[in-house]
């Protein structure tokens, strides 16, 4: 046994490279080696489906949690907004009433253009997603290609 060395070199290849010798190189191999060559390749294999199987799952659970805090937040902030937009309109509505019309009005022109400027941005904002998709600019008027 003196002399002899065991190398193993390891070469990584992305996982869409990795597979069997065509039949002709395959046959070549001693007996031994090609036992080796397909239990590892099954190893492999089974390695790679158990990691896609985690992946899948820990993405649907990030998904999940994502779309629920998401959720949540739109909620909260439509509640806040609608609170803050009716806040504003019923105190320029006091103001005018109570004899600060200079004030009030302009309370009531900035609470209904901040809610006139919020719908043209969610309007815009809703669109954006399919436009991008399609590979249109709006503001260019142009479509990629």
């Amino acid at each position: 046994m003196a002399g002899q060395f065991y190398t193993q070199v390891n070469i990584l290849f992305p996982s869409e490279q990795v597979e069997l010798p065509p039949a002709e190189k395959f046959a070549a191999f001693p007996p031994e080696a090609q036992k080796a060559i397909l239990l590892a390749f099954e190893r492999e294999q089974v390695e790679r489906h158990t990691w896609l199987k985690n992946q899948q799952t820990y993405d649907h659970r990030l998904n999940l949690q994502e779309s629920n805090h998401f959720f949540v937040l739109r909620i909260c902030g439509t509640i806040c907004g609608t609170v803050l937009a009716l806040t504003a309109l019923l105190t320029g509505a006091w103001l005018v009433r109570s004899g600060a019309s200079i004030l009030g009005a302009a309370i009531l022109i900035a609470a209904a253009a901040g809610l006139v400027g919020t719908a043209v941005y969610g309007h815009r904002a809703k669109n954006a997603p399919a436009e991008k998709e399609h590979g249109k600019n709006i503001e260019a008027g142009e479509e990629s290609e």
